[in-house]
């Protein structure tokens, strides 16, 4: 199924059931229906939308049949509004593109991820933590190295606070300074980017966390 799908669609998503996915994320969150009590951290990049930007749809009609592709559900009048309105085919820059498949990509990246980011700062009020990865390319993942590793630092502190310093609720925790967190991600990323894990058995980017238990192992 996902081999037949069409370029720069997903094989597989959620699927509004009225049970366990009552009806479309976005008004769940615009009604509040959602809980309040996680924090959250989302994020977007700069790029989002080029590698779902199908090279084969390089004209404006192709890129009106990737709308209705993708939206086999949107009336003509919709169609018309994003093609001819929000994303219309002036390629002089001034929309922030200058070709077709630049469009598509702004296009795509807009639907899929800026605004659904949009969406969950809105609902928690901006409460939620948020960052905008611009980094080199700015593609699709590209700030995965980045968020990874900072999990993977905190997931060993915590592991630490927990097992080696017998905490037993999340508030007992010390939180470590802002510095060693810093210096834990920027250290480690080279590697974990190159190899997709992190070095073992005594990480790099963890020596700049005191947890004894850590630095022993």
């Amino acid at each position: 199924m996902v081999w037949q799908a069409t370029y720069g669609t997903f094989g597989f998503g959620p699927q509004v059931d009225g049970i366990f996915v009552p009806t479309q994320p976005a008004k769940l969150l615009a009604n509040g229906s959602f809980a309040k009590n996680v924090k959250i951290m989302v994020g977007h990049n700069l790029n989002e939308g080029l590698i779902f930007a199908p090279f084969l749809y390089g004209t404006n009609a192709g890129f009106v049949q990737y709308l209705q592709t993708t939206f086999p559900r949107a009336s003509s009048d919709v169609i018309n509004y994003i093609t001819n309105t929000l994303y219309p085919p002036v390629f002089d820059g001034s929309q922030g593109y200058t070709d077709n498949i630049a469009r598509l990509a702004l296009m795509a990246g807009e639907v899929f991820f800026t605004c659904n980011v949009d969406y969950l700062s809105k609902a928690y009020n901006g409460t939620d933590y948020s960052y905008y990865f611009t980094v080199g390319s700015g593609l699709h993942a590209a700030d995965v190295p980045y968020t990874v590793c900072f999990a993977y630092v905190l997931i060993f502190f915590l592991t630490c606070s927990f097992c080696h310093h017998r905490m037993t609720t999340i508030a007992d925790v010390p939180f470590p300074p802002l510095y060693s967190f810093i210096m834990a991600v920027t250290t480690c990323l080279p590697w974990h980017y190159r190899t997709g894990s992190l070095p073992s058995p005594k990480p790099a980017c963890l020596q700049h966390l005191t947890c004894p238990a850590l630095q022993h192992s």
